[in-house]
């Protein structure tokens, strides 16, 4: 009776499964802090500063003007794969989250300033998001300062958000009213950066810099286990440069089946890859599978579902016949 109604169950799920798998899957914003970095990167041929999440170990400076008062201020793109742009906020044609520095005693002070991404950003994964800073004596300036890219976000939507960009600005000592103005960023003390930045990723968020992981299993005895199943399902993996998984028993007895499944869209600069298996005896093993499955489609969440309630099904059958 139990196994004809969990058959039952079964069925039904994977039906409701193979409906909700056509489903888009909904993925939740990253919101950052970007920061102008000192270091360079070359993205969708693009060669210039990094946006990126961290600062950098080396502090910049750039010299904007000698002047009363100078204005500076940002404009924003999206890059594509193929060296085009398409300019946020609708291709205004002029620098945005501006700020006005007036000459006056040495100083060294950070100002902010807001840019408002109104719509929501169509992106392609391969996209990345170029910042382009300008300064001069006029306002909206137009004289460009820098250059920063992000990498390629793997994103679908830059979402609509209120950035807050923060300018370290640096003048001289005025003399008869004029200083010399810089732009500084790179370091933490002299932090130029943009908080709120958000965007959706494509897929899960990736696995970056992952410099170990492991997983084992360590045992003495292995009795009446029909099936032990461990499951990945991602859809990038960066930089991983050792994955280790063991198995260390002494003694494996009427195993009938052990799996060990990826399920994954792109493996990047993977270094080692190690599988071990380590017994004095193994008794009864039927079947030992490793799968590795890369495809363009990416495992549905609820079939996901559909295999974590077999496998809890075996295991009440399991339970309902040896005890």
């Amino acid at each position: 009776m139990f196994a004809r109604c969990f058959t039952k169950l079964i069925i039904s799920f994977l039906a409701i499964s193979f409906i909700l798998s056509f489903s888009p899957l909904v993925h939740a914003q990253n919101v950052e802090t970007r920061h102008l970095r000192s270091d360079q990167q070359t993205v969708n041929g693009l060669t210039a500063y990094k946006l990126g999440l961290t600062e950098s170990a080396l502090l910049k400076e750039l010299y904007i003007e000698y002047s009363s008062k100078v204005y500076v201020g940002i404009r924003v793109w999206v890059r594509h794969a193929d060296g085009t742009e398409t300019e946020v906020l609708g291709g205004s044609g002029v620098a945005t989250a501006v700020v006005s520095f007036l000459a006056g005693a040495s100083l060294t002070t950070t100002l902010s300033a807001g840019f408002g991404v109104v719509n929501d950003v169509p992106l392609s994964p391969t996209d990345a998001i170029v910042v382009r800073v300008y300064g001069d004596v006029a306002s909206p300036p137009s004289a460009l300062l820098a250059e920063f890219v992000t990498e390629q976000l793997g994103g679908s939507v830059l979402n609509a958000a209120s950035w807050t960009v923060y300018y370290r600005l640096r003048r001289t000592a005025s003399v008869r009213g004029l200083s010399y103005f810089y732009f500084r960023f790179g370091i933490a003390d002299d932090d130029s950066y943009i908080t709120n930045f958000k965007w959706t990723p494509t897929t899960a968020k990736q696995w970056h810099d992952v410099a170990l992981w492991d997983f084992q299993v360590l045992t003495r005895n292995w009795y009446g286990i029909a099936s032990i199943g461990f499951t990945l399902q991602t859809r990038a993996w960066q930089n991983v440069t050792t994955w280790i998984i063991q198995t260390i028993s002494r003694g494996w007895n009427n195993v009938v089946s052990w799996t060990f499944n990826l399920f994954t869209l792109g493996w990047r600069n993977i270094v080692i890859w190690i599988w071990q298996t380590t017994t004095t005896g193994w008794h009864n093993v039927v079947n030992w599978s490793f799968q590795t499955i890369i495809s363009i489609a990416s495992l549905p969440f609820p079939l996901i579902l559909a295999v974590i309630i077999i496998i809890i099904g075996v295991v009440l059958l399991m339970k309902n016949k040896f005890f």
